[in-house]
């Protein structure tokens, strides 16, 4: 019988299907891709790959991937990689970048979104700056190959974190931080440039060729006074929270409307701080939507400070939020303002603090918000080295009418000061510093002249001071020491008054003590003050006990001292008296105010009876006994009985002689300090 015998199939037969398989699957993914390519958005727009634009005043446009072209723009939209925004001439918008960075633009301003980039830690960001005025806060961003570029025709700023404005093309100056700046010919940076607090570049088509040519150029100098004073420099400095470490924002000058949320015309109400949409640091999730609830207008995220306590204070959203924690502290909610604050919130270590900021609605469910990190720092930079002219500590005899100081700071150093000066163009982070000091800018005389030198860290600590000592020889200067009228600018950008003439006076009671405690001597337990006030207009020259003001200028009616235990002008446990005066160019005394400061280093505690013993009893036969014993160096009043007793000031002894009346007599004696009263002390004394 004929048998079939059976077909084997080969290899092939089986691997086949398998391919056909793999193949469909390939297909369907490219085709997938390239849809998106022709019909779909790019990578780019992504949750995390984005800018959300708020509009603050007046209109905007915006020109999206979708229509190619300037369109109205509403507010609270996202825009994506590639996307421009302009502004009219009535209108600031703030831009919030996807890592928490912020821009905003003044008016006339036009901006593009060139690339928008996230892998894990590192973020890459660049913004090109078309025309007009621009303010960036950058970072911190994730890590060391993070950029945040702004372009503009002639430069390319870049930064990891920073506060810096620009106006294009060729203006930047720095309000935080540092940044680097390429200075671009032909789209080339031929040169490129660190900027740090206070300093600017302003630079012209001319100056750059001029620059490529091989020419000199100045290309970094110090902030003009008025722009410190510029409606756009305090708008963002009270968006931001902050004000530049060398100057102060006059906030009167800032509009009412601006002022007060209650009473603001703008799309999004003003708080007195800061903008709440300008910083949105912690939102909420709404099925996938961002919506507004809770603001922290200050401190700053990632803030470095060296107070024990701190206020948070911030924006919400009456309609949504019905209570604001931070950690377990209940914030205290004004409907009326839309504003919340949570007072006297104490750090847990040194270091970065995270603090766990929480709401509920007003169904009483829990809305998730980010946390808040404050970095907590009590740890002094490094007493600064003297090198030049001399080593620290050194006296050095000069025979010319200036001297270049030059020294070495710690790397966490974010200003150093010399006496009471601030040098305008240290670089936060560097090494080196240079001061100068010379006649003709009224900080080099005759004679010894004493030079204390301090670093300052981000959180405000002070170093230990370095001192140098220059002597100069009065016949190197003949009557070059004699002052005039005309004020000088230094090498670091402070113009300098003129020296009062010794001997001169008259009567006047033109200065003022404003702050601290409303100029109203004080008790405290603070190791660190800005004495301030005000002065006639007519001021060339002030001098605290004895010392100039090298910083004050020339006809301003606010003045500032810096008083502090490190600065050695403040010493613990007694009174430190403070003399203001203040002197026209002619060296006439045209005021004076004084100030009384008592630094307490110890708590108030009750008083200590040793006489006539330590023991809470005594008796005796003599109808008059002295009680008497210690009290710790803080008190200013000791009472027996409820009656003041004679009290050396800090003597820490005290004793009074009192008359006894047969059988048990009972006396208690506290201490004051201001008006805080001591625990009492007791003793029975029984007389027979």
């Amino acid at each position: 019988m004929y048998q079939r015998r059976p077909i084997r199939k080969s290899v092939f037969s089986y691997i086949m299907p398998l391919v056909v398989i793999i193949a469909i699957f390939l297909m369907v993914i490219l085709g997938w891709k390239m849809l998106n390519i022709f019909f779909g958005t790019s990578a780019a727009t992504t949750q995390n790959e984005r800018v959300f634009l708020n509009i603050e005043q007046g209109s905007a446009k915006a020109m999206t991937a979708e229509l190619s072209q300037w369109q109205n723009a509403p507010d609270k939209i996202y825009l994506y990689q590639g996307e421009q925004a302009k502004t009219g001439a009535d209108s600031r918008i703030t831009l919030t970048y996807f890592d928490q960075s912020i821009m905003r633009l003044n008016n006339n301003s036009e901006i593009r979104l060139n690339v928008l980039k996230k892998n894990k830690s590192t973020v890459i960001i660049k913004t090109t700056l078309n025309q007009g005025e621009a303010w960036a806060k950058i970072g911190p961003l994730g890590d060391s190959g993070s950029s945040f570029a702004i372009d503009t025709s002639l430069l390319n700023i870049d930064s990891e974190d920073a506060i810096v404005s620009i106006v294009a093309p060729g203006l930047v100056r720095v309000i935080k931080g540092t940044v680097d700046v390429g200075i671009k010919y032909d789209d080339a940076v031929i040169k490129a440039v660190t900027l740090g607090i206070g300093q600017e570049l302003n630079i012209s088509e001319e100056d750059i060729s001029k620059l490529n040519s091989g020419g000199k150029v100045e290309l970094v100098n110090a902030w003009i006074e008025d722009f410190t004073k510029s409606d756009w420099y305090l708008w963002n400095s009270q968006k931001d929270g902050t004000i530049s470490a060398y100057e102060e924002s006059d906030k009167a000058n800032i509009p009412a409307e601006k002022a007060n949320p209650a009473t603001s015309t703008t799309k999004s109400a003003d708080s007195s701080i800061i903008t709440p949409t300008a910083s949105p640091a912690i939102v909420a999730q709404d099925q996938g939507v961002i919506s507004k609830v809770v603001y922290v207008l200050s401190p700053s995220l990632q803030t470095a400070t060296n107070k024990d306590f701190f206020d948070m204070k911030g924006h919400y959203d009456p309609k949504i939020a019905a209570a604001i924690f931070v950690d377990d502290l209940k914030a205290v909610l004004s409907q009326e303002t839309s504003t919340w604050e949570v007072q006297k919130i104490k750090f847990s270590k040194e270091g970065i603090n995270t603090f766990q900021i929480s709401a509920t609605d007003l169904k009483g469910a829990k809305i998730k918000l980010d946390d808040f990190n404050i970095i907590y720092d009590k740890t002094p930079p490094v007493v600064p080295i003297i090198i030049e002219p001399g080593l620290t500590g050194a006296v050095v005899p000069i025979q010319l009418t200036e001297q270049i100081i030059k020294g070495i700071v710690s790397a966490d150093t974010q200003k150093v000061i010399v006496n009471d000066y601030a040098l305008g163009k240290y670089v936060p982070g560097s090494k080196e510093f240079s001061y100068y000091a010379k006649v003709a800018y009224g900080n080099l005389m005759s004679g010894e002249n004493q030079y204390q030198i301090f670093a300052e860290d981000k959180a405000g600590n002070l170093s230990g001071s370095a001192i140098i000592t220059l002597v100069l020889d009065s016949k190197a200067i003949g009557d070059a020491e004699t002052p005039t009228a005309t004020p000088t600018t230094d090498k670091n950008g402070s113009s300098q008054p003129p020296v009062p003439l010794q001997g001169a006076s008259s009567t006047g009671a033109g200065v003022v003590i404003t702050d601290p405690n409303g100029g109203k001597d004080l008790t405290t337990s603070e190791t660190f003050f800005e004495i301030k006030g005000t002065a006639p207009a007519n001021t060339s020259g002030i001098f605290v006990n004895d010392y100039k003001l090298s910083a004050y200028q020339l006809g301003n009616a606010e003045w500032k001292y810096r008083a502090s235990v490190q600065l050695g002008n403040l010493k613990p446990d007694q009174k430190n008296y403070f003399t203001v005066v203040a002197y026209d160019a002619k060296g006439d005394k045209l005021g004076e105010a004084s100030l009384t400061i008592i630094l307490v280093s110890e708590k108030l505690s009750a008083p200590v009876i040793t006489i006539p013993t330590d023991k809470n009893s005594y008796s005796t036969n003599l109808n008059v006994i002295t009680i008497g014993g210690t009290v710790n160096a803080v008190a200013e009043e000791v009472y027996l009985n409820g009656e003041k007793i004679n009290y050396e000031d800090k003597s820490g002894k005290w004793r009074k002689s009192v008359t006894l009346t047969p059988g048990d007599n009972v006396f208690r004696v506290y201490a004051t300090q201001g008006e805080q009263k001591s625990g009492v002390a007791k003793i029975t004394i029984k007389y027979y």
